[in-house]
This record gives structure tokens, C-alpha cells and sequence, in this order.
């Protein structure tokens, strides 16, 4: 017996990892619920960057966009839009 985070979407079956793939039914996945947050990840993560100001990030490099030509066609076309002032 383990226990496994996921977010709400997953938790009510969303994707089909429960469902499908663990083969539990839907009407069982409330009572497997240990535990949850009032909000959702996103409002604890702008909570964070809020109070932190600056967030330090130190690339890890352990993952690509396959295939690589459209990493860089999304690179150029979306270039202006994520670091436009």
C-alpha cells in the first residue's frame, strides 16, 4: 500500500490512469482521497513566486522536444510573445 499525489483532474479519473490503467472503478475514487488542498497547485505556486519576488531556476538539461524540428519552429514563432518587455 502506497500514496500518490496527483492533482484533481487525475484524482477524478481524468486521462483514464485510474480508471483505465489501475482498474479502479470511478464510484471508488472519492473514498481513496487522503487528502486535499482548498485551492489548486496554481494558486499555491503564484502564492510562492509572490512572497519570493526573484526565483532562482538552475536548468537541469534532462529532456528535449521531439522532434526537434518543432522545438525550433515553436522556438522562433513563440520567441515575442514569451519574452516581449
Amino acid at each position: 500500500t502506497y500514496r500518490v499525489a496527483i492533482n484533481s483532474y487525475r484524482g477524478n479519473g481524468g486521462g483514464g490512469h485510474l480508471l483505465q490503467g489501475a482498474g479502479i472503478p470511478k464510484e471508488e475514487l472519492n473514498q481513496r482521497i487522503v487528502g486535499a488542498t482548498d485551492k489548486d497547485l496554481r494558486y499555491y505556486m503564484k502564492s510562492y513566486i509572490q512572497d519570493q519576488k526573484i526565483i532562482r531556476v538552475n536548468p537541469v538539461n534532462n529532456w528535449e522536444v521531439v522532434p526537434g524540428d518543432w522545438a525550433a519552429s515553436g522556438r522562433k514563432k513563440d520567441y515575442n510573445l514569451l519574452f516581449a518587455n
